[in-house]
């Protein structure tokens, strides 16, 4: 799959695949991907751009695996890709996503997700719930959370204050009441 996809990319890069079984079988080494073969789905199984509960099922293994491989101090860091949410809830997995999965499977009191480009880090109070459910899930507690997680984050990530803005849910903050009341 990853060799299909590659051709869709452009520049197409020079790319040496290291199929590896264990974290101590990876190579660092610039133009190389590590791919750990679970081998828990057989190549033409699916058809890509379909949603099949097997990829579901084996996205969650790769998840689960990651974190093993995490919590066990094999690898310093975890990084997702995006997994097809109904495929993983058809094989039974019940989650809205891996940071549910993270979440449970690391005992975290509060979670949030956080995406990362350059210097803007966005932290998000809901994630995936119909835009109609975002007014009542954003409660005063939710928000206040979020922004909590997000500024220990940084700091720790950083070690420097981070500096902070909230985007409202209504673009005019309500404007007292004039346009809404959701914020």
């Amino acid at each position: 799959v990853l060799e299909e996809t590659l051709p869709l990319l452009h520049p197409t890069p020079r790319i040496r695949w290291n199929i590896i079984s264990s974290a101590s079988e990876a190579d660092f080494q610039a133009g190389t991907i590590n791919v750990f073969d679970l081998k828990n789905i057989a190549p033409g199984s699916f058809a890509i751009g379909k949603t099949a509960p097997e990829c579901g099922r084996a996205s969650v293994e790769y998840i689960m695996t990651a974190i093993h491989l995490a919590k066990g101090k094999q690898v310093d860091a975890i990084t997702t890709a995006p997994i097809n949410k109904e495929a993983m809830n058809r094989a039974g997995f019940a989650y809205e996503g891996h940071t549910q999965i993270l979440a449970e499977q690391t005992h975290a009191k509060s979670h949030a997700m956080l995406f990362v480009a350059d210097r803007l880090w966005v932290v998000l109070a809901t994630t995936h719930i119909a835009l109609r459910d975002v007014p009542t899930k954003l409660t005063t507690d939710r928000v206040f959370e979020t922004i909590t997680l997000g500024h220990d984050f940084v700091k720790k990530m950083k070690q420097k204050t981070p500096r902070i803005g909230v985007a409202g849910l209504n673009p005019h903050a309500g404007e007292g009441g004039l346009f809404g009341d959701e914020d």
